[in-house]
């Protein structure tokens, strides 16, 4: 019998049984780096790296260059952006901060936002609140010390983005931003507009004029008398800008303009308050599409024609110009030139281009549809709206 001390040896506690907290996980593939390429091509770091950044200052001949980039795709190396950026000073990410009720308005103006930055090797970093099925969460709506998008552009500058967009359907609230980011010598371009007390700031957006006068020659042009501008009950400031527009086109030629406005949420009679305020053969145009199609529906309801009776516009180009009954004639803002030219714009500015602030508006185009015409030609102009956006992507 062995008669040995048989002592039990404790075991080694882990991590997670002597702190309480749970272990990490450790990932086991290591990250392919600049010394694994050059031991497997045989040659130094530094011509690895010399490779990579395809520098053609330093002389190093081509056969070298193929060997080495072959390795590198062996072994699956990605370059290190971050790395690159803060060796250059310049992390080459735009940070893109966006504060609206809604961020379907924003989707064609982010396609041209990326189209710009791909073309300078640039990366947009979008940063918002959470939305809730496609809205602005009503407690972030709610809160005055987060309306201003301040904690969410703090989280951008984290970071070390080269410059901001900043779209946001409250024009009041860019200022505290632009305050920041100018402490900060961060460059920051404005899409759509800004209250003018925030100071020189440079601002892309569409011609709000240009909107509210294509608008009215639209409905006078198709035989309208009575007119009638919807908005909703919390309106964008150039909003304003596009009835009052509207409204001197009319006058113009000397027709009135009326309005309502209208919680799209609980819209309440519209039928009863459209027939109060306009009469056969009535206009109506509205500062967002979801607007247009409540007051199509209240058209409908009291009877009349449309577009016989009633024509009815929207403002934008969203899935409720054709998801409503008959497709809604809006006018478009232009939303992907304006996003490709403000990002333009903020790469000149981070180039070093130091000229005065600018204001650029894009012009609006006219998308006439059934519900404002009632011949068939809308349905050839839809066809090239649906290729211009098709070719885009």
């Amino acid at each position: 019998m062995d008669t040995r001390d048989r002592r039990k040896v404790p075991k080694k506690k882990s991590p997670a049984l002597r702190t309480g907290k749970p272990e990490r996980m450790r990932s086991t593939k290591k990250r392919v780096t600049i010394a694994d390429i050059a031991r497997l091509a045989g040659v130094s770091p530094a011509a690895v790296s010399i490779t990579l950044t395809d520098r053609r200052d330093v002389s190093l001949s081509e056969s070298t260059r193929d060997r080495i980039r072959r390795c590198a795709e062996t072994l699956g190396y990605f370059p290190n952006r971050l790395g690159e950026g803060f060796f250059h000073g310049r992390s080459k990410l735009i940070g893109v901060l966006i504060l609206s009720d809604s961020y379907r308005p924003f989707l064609d103006c982010a396609a041209g936002i990326h189209e710009s930055l791909a073309a300078a090797d640039c990366f947009p970093l979008f940063m918002s609140p959470a939305w809730i099925e496609g809205h602005l969460h009503s407690d972030f709506a709610a809160d005055p010390d987060r309306r201003g998008g301040l904690p969410e552009l703090r989280r951008l500058l984290e970071y070390q983005v080269d410059g901001v967009l900043y779209y946001s359907t409250r024009a009041e609230h860019t200022a505290d931003c632009i305050r920041e980011l100018s402490a900060r010598n961060i460059p920051i371009v404005v899409l759509g507009g800004a209250d003018p007390s925030v100071g020189a700031v440079d601002i892309v957006g569409g011609d709000n004029e240009a909107v509210g006068r294509m608008a009215a020659d639209h409905l006078l042009s198709v035989g309208c008398t009575s007119f009638v501008f919807g908005k909703p009950a919390a309106c964008h400031p150039l909003d304003n800008a596009v009835q009052a527009s509207f409204a001197a086109r009319l006058r113009k030629a000397g027709r009135a303009c009326r309005e309502f406005t209208l919680d799209a949420e609980n819209p309440g009679d519209l039928a009863a308050l459209l027939s109060r305020l306009a009469r056969p053969p009535a206009g109506v145009f509205c500062a967002r599409d979801d607007i247009a199609a409540l007051a199509l529906r209240a058209a409908f309801s009291l009877g009349w024609r449309v577009p016989g009776d009633c024509a009815v516009m929207g403002m934008g180009e969203s899935e409720y110009s054709w998801i409503s009954v008959l497709p809604i004639t809006v006018v478009e803002r232009n939303a992907f030139m304006v996003g490709k030219t403000a990002a333009e714009l903020l790469l000149r500015r981070i180039e070093g281009f130091a000229g005065a602030p600018q204001k650029i508006l894009t012009q609006p185009s006219l998308a006439a549809r059934a519900s404002s015409q009632s011949d068939v030609s809308w349905l050839l102009e839809a066809g090239k709206s649906r290729r211009r956006a098709a070719s885009r992507k």
